[in-house]
């Protein structure tokens, strides 16, 4: 595994995530010329893999269903990208990989930091995953069979919404791969192991944190370790697959943690060797293989 993950590593271009933090700050500062770059450089469709249907069901949700057109689980799955970059394309391949394996996914491009506010992100989002109760009937689901996941900013944005869900209209599960838990940066630990050459760079984080949370980065719903130990135990059963070369590992599994002590069903496993962006990004298909395979057990009978 760190055979691959060092090829990956090797192949990302010099200063890559240093211009990536530069354009998101520029963004903040009014100027989005070279973010919007960024996100048209991602936003790129791929081949339809065998044995997988496509179709947008609103211009902002896409749906996955396996060769049958019917499946009784579902995934609202939201990308990475430090919420300011990514979208439905740059996880299409992971959502398609997951359906083929029996699972309806709708990948949800959700608007993007700094234009939009956390909160209304937020919001927006939870709206989704309330339109796909609403609609699983369409391909076989049920609204009690709805399960939100994603990756980094997007297993953040998961969490948020759950929190933020009246208590019977939460998700079936969280499926939760390296997220952000607390929007400011960490002291040491992973984040200073980490912090430089291993997918996602420490300054290219706190770009992304400084855009979604603005100042309030101790809002719960920005940072969902800071809410409360009572808020916490509503949530839903949390699966959680971390990159051990990862900047978010601590963050992550102290969450993790904080969960079993107050009664939550959670599980964590690390992908050993393995560095942020193994879901969205190619380079690393072990890790790439493990995640599918997570969702599709986590989610499946």
């Amino acid at each position: 595994m760190n055979r691959e993950s060092d090829i990956f590593i090797a192949s990302i271009p010099p200063g890559q995530q240093a211009r990536q933090a530069h354009a998101v700050r520029a963004a903040i500062q009014g100027d989005r010329t070279e973010l919007d770059k960024i996100r048209a450089s991602r936003d790129i469709e791929k081949p339809l893999l065998s044995g997988v249907s496509r179709r947008m069901v609103r211009e902002d949700l896409c749906l996955y269903l396996p060769e049958s057109g019917t499946a009784r689980e579902t995934l609202v799955y939201l990308h990475g990208g430090c919420w300011t970059f990514g979208g439905i394309n740059s996880c299409s391949t992971f959502c398609m990989a997951v359906a083929r394996k029996g699972v309806a996914v709708l990948a949800y491009a959700y608007p993007l930091a700094p234009e939009n506010d956390a909160r209304t992100i937020v919001a927006r989002t939870g709206e989704a995953m309330r339109w796909a109760m609403e609609h699983a009937s369409e391909w076989g689901g049920a609204p009690e069979a709805v399960s939100v996941g994603g990756d980094s900013a997007g297993g953040n944005l998961s969490l948020a919404v759950a929190l933020a869900a009246p208590c019977d209209r939460r998700p079936k599960s969280l499926l939760l791969y390296y997220p952000v838990v607390h929007a400011w940066a960490d002291e040491g630990g992973s984040w200073a192991r980490y912090g430089k050459g291993f997918g996602l760079d420490a300054d290219l984080m706190e770009a992304g944190n400084e855009a979604f949370a603005n100042g309030n980065s101790h809002d719960p719903l920005i940072s969902p370790d800071c809410a409360s130990d009572d808020e916490l135990k509503n949530l839903p059963p949390c699966r959680f697959l971390a990159a051990e070369r990862d900047i978010l590992f601590d963050q992550g599994l102290a969450f993790h943690r904080r969960l079993l002590s107050l009664g939550v069903p959670s599980t964590h496993e690390t992908v050993a060797g393995a560095t942020h962006l193994f879901v969205t990004v190619p380079g690393q298909p072990t890790a790439f293989a493990r995640a599918v395979q997570f969702a599709v057990t986590g989610l499946t009978p």
